[in-house]
């Protein structure tokens, strides 16, 4: 994903229907669905205490229009925001102190993205070629990371694996600013781009991100590798 338009994610501050308490937040149970991109099957579960956004809501039509412009060069193929915990204070001091609580914002987000300018060619091709045709792509993917010789970023490999690759990229320009987390997967021939998102202004060196992406996409490979044989295209 390129950096203006990750910059341009707008911090999108929503107060959940969650009572202000004192009690520690529940954790959420993930929901796992299958969708259908280009007629094919894949088998998505939700992040650690992710929520579908449902872009039909009055309070999500600001993001909406962050992901309307992901469209331009890839299709939503799912969108999550992460459950925040109440923010909470003690107001006083000693046995007069109190416990005060207020909703989250939302600021943390993870989305899957049908990369659309490589997969309208895959699915042309039997499964078998398809299959093998998203693998060489990762694999394609990872050399050209690994050679790491641009002169203007460089990219970490935080974890990889037969079908995915999770990297950072990190502008030699800004040496200080926050890298780009960013993950591209094959799923049942169909390759995907995935990522988790702080949008919090003081999040600069979070490891947030790179932790739940690399656990997200290592969630959705194994669940797809439970699944059937792909559909036929």
């Amino acid at each position: 994903m390129e950096m203006k338009m990750k910059q341009r994610m707008l911090l999108f501050a929503i107060s959940l229907l969650s009572a202000c308490n004192n009690q520690q937040q529940q954790p959420v149970e993930p929901l796992q669905e299958t969708i259908q991109v280009h007629n094919i099957s894949i088998n998505v579960i939700t992040p650690q205490n992710g929520v579908p956004i449902d872009f039909e809501k009055k309070e999500f039509q600001e993001v909406k229009k962050f992901f309307d412009q992901i469209q331009q060069v890839g299709k939503v193929a799912r969108a999550y925001y992460i459950y925040p915990e109440p923010s909470c204070n003690t107001r006083g001091s000693g046995r007069y102190s109190t416990k005060v609580c207020s909703p989250g914002l939302v600021e943390k987000t993870c989305f899957l993205v049908s990369m659309e300018l490589l997969n309208p060619s895959l699915i042309k091709l039997p499964n078998e070629q398809r299959l093998s045709g998203s693998l060489k792509y990762i694999e394609h993917q990872k050399r050209e990371l690994k050679k790491n010789a641009m002169p203007i970023v460089t990219f970490d490999i935080l974890d990889e694996g037969v079908n995915y690759i999770v990297y950072a990229k990190k502008f030699r320009k800004y040496a200080h600013s926050k890298p780009e987390v960013t993950a591209n997967l094959a799923l049942n021939g169909l390759l995907f781009e995935g990522v988790c998102m702080n949008n919090s202004p003081t999040a600069k060196f979070t490891s947030w991100e790179s932790t739940a992406t690399v656990d997200w996409v290592r969630e959705l490979i194994k669940i797809n590798q439970q699944a059937p044989k792909p559909d036929q295209p």
